[in-house]
């Protein structure tokens, strides 16, 4: 669509979304593909991408920078071109045209990658200080039910011993 405004110059007009794009909830065809994409099981999402033409591979390595650069599903997407790069790794080293795709996909990959550490890194540091704390407050959230399992044991010791 936008080269065909580009060739002609003029306001060409934009073409109707696909049926299914709109029972969807009228997202972006991005989107779509995400929302689609993320329902497949993982075994089968990676048998799929196996059996993607290289051609359509370029492609989807776009739409997964995409992703990466809006910050959806970071996981789901560094995992598939993950994946993609170790299946095609000759063919896309070798084309002149990826080059610029693979260099993008690494600053997102690792521009994202490093948020979702240091988010890891503040909720870890976070559920640790609330540990200390109610250690240091001397609440202890199972003590009853430890107690009542440690006195349970001591009877179920003391009726084995008096069988004996």
């Amino acid at each position: 669509w936008a080269a065909q405004q580009e060739k002609s110059k003029t306001d060409v007009a934009r073409p109707d979304p696909h049926p299914m794009i709109i029972a969807y909830g009228n997202v972006t065809p991005e989107r779509f593909v995400l929302d689609v994409f993320r329902k497949v099981r993982s075994s089968e999402a990676e048998e799929a991408l196996l059996l993607l033409p290289f051609t359509y591979v370029i492609q989807f390595l776009k739409l997964l920078d995409f992703w990466l650069q809006s910050g959806w599903e970071i996981e789901l997407a560094c995992r598939s071109v993950f994946f993609l790069m170790r299946i095609h790794h000759n063919q896309i080293i070798s084309t002149q045209s990826m080059r610029a795709v693979v260099d993008s996909l690494k600053s997102n990959t690792h521009r994202r990658l490093q948020e979702l550490r240091d988010s890891i890194g503040v909720n870890l540091a976070g559920l640790n200080f609330m540990h200390r704390e109610l250690e240091a407050r001397s609440i202890h959230l199972f003590a009853d039910v430890e107690e009542k399992r440690e006195s349970g044991r001591k009877r179920r010791r003391a009726a084995v011993r008096s069988m004996r």
